[in-house]
């Protein structure tokens, strides 16, 4: 087949003919002889030829491979600008195989970018095209990427139905390779599902028909379910062999062979063997790392798709002692994508390729904080670091105090079991199979590393959630004796020690005054749609903070003045920035939460974490006074939504709710926290004695609520003081 497309290739060129002869490289590609070198060789050469003849269609069948060439070689980034670029040639084409087959290749792109959102959208467009055509075997495909997208979001059984279908359309298709590639996926559903027998059965029908360059897949599906149903030596020898035939193809089969096999190591008990597979195979998400575009949105899913790989790594280092190395493994699996958008914030825009090249490897050198650094980092803020990370069958926690020793602890807890506990506490009257939640996330999560906590009363510690305890505020876990987190300690968040090392080295701007945004004047769509009420606190709550935080120049926005645009504009020169308002976080579009504000300027209101990544603040404390605004969706980013735009934006502190928080309980407790910090200068104690004084205020009876049927003496519950914890710099 080489020779035959070489010699047409030969001839075309002799006629003229460029653009057949561009179709005659494309057409070779195809060729299971070729290297993925060799193939982008060949696409480039016939973009080339197309120059000196352009055809929008045939270049855009052109890029699409070359799209594909580059993506399956781990280079996403490029990949996806060449698949964008290609859809937008093909826009007129009455080829609809061809869109049909780009949608889905874009939808893989944006998948590997962990964004199945994204994904689903195309693979929907394109099954729409497949379905009316009756094209069997492009459906299956795109069922399958669809079953796959799914999978990244956690929905199995949407998944296995969805693949299902794949499997009999592809027997529709009565393509053999085809069929045996759905019965494959599939199989990797059940064996998700638990169910490693059905997938075992599954697996044993693929038969030869597989394409070589999937057979280590095939043999990665029947190592795992072989490992899970205790036939451990038989699995290490599946996934040997996946990971051999796995070299020199696609990066994402090598890594995913070597985390099975070092999974299957770990369960023979040979702990150094498994642990360097482990090793490799988180160089090699580092190399796809690198090859991502730098677009945040585009970055922030990515190691989604990785955290049983970085689980495996970590646990084999606790387990050998190495519990420094395990918290440096940690970090290099938290907020990566966040962490290479602060490194490039500041750059100017470019549209050179040599300056785009140069800005693209200061991504790849954002390198995680090391060990040495994040004793520095702690040094610096005088902190205990308390750090979690929670894999699907297990919890560990790091302590690194300010003698420099770090010491780590494993414990049975799922993830699962720590989401139900967290969302019970946040649901105040409520337990967990009649225990107390708060007492229960105590003993797990706090009590085993007690002895490596500051003995100071009021000592600070920094706390680097991971998965389901971003939405937990520490501050309200109680102790044996009673005791709240907060009596003993002063905590702080961080997303992870290299995000915050990397905040306090932003670069300096001048900045004064403070900016208060209370009581917008809202728009009618939003009490409608939203079923925001008014705030009847929050004008109060603006005159308490100014007058306790004397900060010159002083602005305040109410009512219809505190429009999005007014208040970008004072906000980016002010050093303290105040919002006492409405917030809606959406965990399916973190990008459309919003703050409330005025409409104005053909604004209805709504300032929405996309349009925070266009500020530069220079403030030094940005505080979010409003339900929820350090939630959104939880990835392995960390937080997706308004605190991680407003950090994007320039603030190295944020004082945001976790929980819903009545307006009224906000209104005591900033005056008291901006006249304590005004006084010490510490942000986290300064939230500390606030909230402590507020507990002491509640339990004397001492705050109450008017309501219709009267006067309510409010009680004290963790729900009145809790929610607001400090991100960033303490």
């Amino acid at each position: 087949m080489k020779e035959a497309y070489e010699t047409a290739a030969a001839l075309f060129d002799q006629a003229g003919a460029f653009r057949d002869e561009a179709l005659a490289w494309r057409g070779l590609i195809f060729s299971a002889a070729l290297s993925w070198k060799e193939k982008e060789q060949i696409i480039t050469h016939a973009a080339e030829v197309l120059r000196r003849d352009p055809d929008p269609e045939v270049e855009g069948l052109v890029l699409h491979r070359w799209g594909e060439i580059l993506v399956n070689q781990g280079y996403y980034g490029r990949g996806l600008e060449k698949l964008e670029l290609a859809l937008v040639k093909l826009e007129g084409s009455t080829d609809d195989d061809a869109r049909a087959r780009l949608l889905t290749s874009l939808g893989r792109a944006r998948r590997l970018h962990g964004q199945p959102e994204a994904a689903l959208r195309y693979y929907d467009e394109a099954l729409r095209i497949q379905t009316r055509r009756q094209d069997f075997a492009g459906a299956a495909q795109t069922e399958n990427a669809i079953s796959v997208a799914l999978r990244y979001q956690d929905r199995l059984r949407d998944a296995l139905a969805h693949s299902t279908r794949a499997v009999a359309l592809a027997e529709r298709s009565g393509v053999a390779q085809l069929i045996a590639f759905n019965r494959l996926q599939r199989a990797e559903f059940l064996t998700d599902l638990g169910d490693d027998r059905g997938a075992l059965r599954e697996l044993g029908l693929v038969g030869e028909a597989l394409h070589p360059s999937d057979v280590p897949s095939w043999l990665t599906a029947l190592a795992a379910a072989k490992l899970r149903l205790g036939r451990k030596q038989e699995a290490l020898s599946e996934a040997s062999k996946a990971v051999d035939g796995a070299r020199g193809g696609d990066p994402y089969h090598l890594l995913h062979a070597l985390a099975t096999r070092a999974r299957s190591l770990q369960a023979l008990g040979r702990q150094a063997e498994a642990l360097g597979d482990a090793r490799e195979a988180l160089a090699v998400v580092e190399t796809l790392r690198a090859g991502l575009t730098a677009e945040d949105q585009a970055r922030q899913g990515f190691s989604d798709a990785f955290q049983r790989v970085f689980s495996t790594a970590i646990s084999l280092l606790v387990q050998a002692g190495s519990d420094l190395a395990a918290l440096e493994v940690a970090e290099q699996a938290r907020a990566r994508a966040l962490l290479d958008v602060l490194t490039t914030r500041d750059l100017a825009p470019t549209t050179s390729d040599a300056a785009r090249d140069a800005q693209r490897q200061q991504l790849v050198d954002a390198a995680p904080i090391s060990g040495p650094a994040m004793r520095a980092a702690l040094a610096r803020i005088a902190s205990t670091l308390v750090a979690y990370w929670v894999a699907d069958d297990e919890t560990v926690v790091w302590v690194l105090g300010s003698n420099g020793t770090v010491h780590a602890h494993r414990f049975p807890m799922t993830a699962t079991r720590l989401r139900s506990l967290t969302a019970s506490l946040g649901a105040p009257g409520t337990a967990v199979r009649g225990e107390d939640p708060a007492r229960v996330l105590y003993d797990v999560l706090v009590k085993p590393v007690e002895p490596w906590l500051p003995a100071k009363t009021g000592g600070r510690i920094t706390i680097v959630p991971h998965g389901p305890l971003f939405a937990l505020p520490f501050a309200a876990l109680r102790d044996p004796q009673g005791r709240y987190l907060i009596e003993r300690w002063a905590p702080h968040y961080a997303t992870s020690m290299s995000v915050l090392d990397r905040l306090e080295s932003r670069p300096a701007g001048h900045s004064a005054g403070v900016l208060v945004v209370a009581e917008p004047t809202l728009d009618a769509s939003l009490h409608r749609h939203e079923g925001l009420a008014p705030l009847p606190a929050a004008r109060k709550e603006a005159e308490a903070v100014l007058r306790r935080l004397p900060l010159a120049p002083a602005t305040t926005l109410t009512g219809p003045e505190a429009t999005p645009a007014a208040v970008r504009q004072a906000a980016e020169s002010r050093s303290v920035v105040h919002f006492a308002t409405h917030a809606v976080v959406s965990d399916t579009r973190p990008l459309e939460s919003f703050l409330a504000l005025a409409p104005g300027d053909g604004n209805d209101g709504r300032l929405t974490s996309a349009e925070v990544y266009g500020w530069r603040l220079r403030a030094d404390l940005v505080v979010l006074s409003a339900c929820r605004t350090a939630r959104g969706r939880v990835n392995g980013d960390g937080v997706i939504g308004l605190s991680r735009a407003f950090a994007y934006a320039g603030t190295p502190s944020l004082i945001a709710s976790v929980w819903d928080t009545p307006d009224q309980t906000s209104r005591e407790l900033f005056p008291t926290f901006y006249a304590e910090w005004q006084r010490t200068g510490d942000r986290a104690g300064a939230l500390r004695m606030a909230q402590l004084d507020l507990i002491r205020r509640l339990r004397a009876g001492e705050i109450s609520l008017s309501t219709p049927a009267g006067t309510v003496t409010l009680r004290e519950s963790p729900g009145l003081w809790a929610p607001f914890v400090l991100l960033g710099e303490p």
